[in-house]
């Protein structure tokens, strides 16, 4: 498949011109080069699912029998969701697992900050999961995901905020003495378990 960007094929006969169209009216053109290799752009209207068809004519004026891809034009970007961590979560792993689902083959990056820290590829359930590597530092982390198709099509990222805390509290205080009734101290971090 293809999103229009660029069309290509082999087995053409050097100097052939190559005519790409699609019944929606898209349409491009190509000179077969030494190899048998030829890619065109398409341009005109791009409809979703259209059948790409490509006829080489030779330098003589014959013109070949067709090949057609069904369905071969795919405008539409996958799309992309996080399933783990959901956002808000509070954890101690620095190199946390990102999983989620997309399209079945799509090709997925996980970025924190604008630099790639894991890829995966959708399975055919749609099911990815990668783990991020290097770690990162504590504090707030915003995870961004996206998801790219064979055709070349990129989702718009999806996003999840998670708060990374790896460092342990100092050790509580104890006040003594006591009769074991009630046990008090001091020097805890809020929100922990003592």
């Amino acid at each position: 498949p293809t999103n229009g960007q660029d069309v290509t094929g082999t087995n053409g006969e050097p100097g052939a011109t190559v005519n790409v169209t699609t019944p929606g009216g898209a349409s491009c053109t190509a000179t077969v080069q030494g190899d048998g290799s030829w890619s065109c752009t398409l341009t005109g209207n791009l409809v979703n699912g259209d059948d790409i068809t490509a006829t080489q004519t030779d330098e003589a004026g014959n013109e070949s029998a067709p090949t057609t891809v069904s369905g071969g034009l795919d405008t539409e970007a996958p799309g992309v969701t996080i399933t783990a961590p959901v956002n808000g979560d509070l954890t101690n792993d620095n190199t946390p697992t990102v999983s989620g689902t997309s399209e079945a083959g799509a090709e997925i990056s996980v970025t924190i900050g604008g630099v790639e820290v894991c890829t995966a590829v959708a399975d055919n359930n749609g099911d990815w999961s990668c783990d991020v590597s290097p770690a990162v530092a504590d504090g707030s982390v915003q995870i961004d995901v996206t998801a790219s198709d064979a055709a070349g099509n990129t989702s718009n990222p999806e996003s999840v905020t998670i708060d990374v805390d790896t460092t342990a509290p100092n050790a509580p205080l104890i006040n003594t003495p006591t009769n074991g009734q009630d046990v008090t101290g001091t020097n805890g971090e809020p929100g922990a378990t003592v």
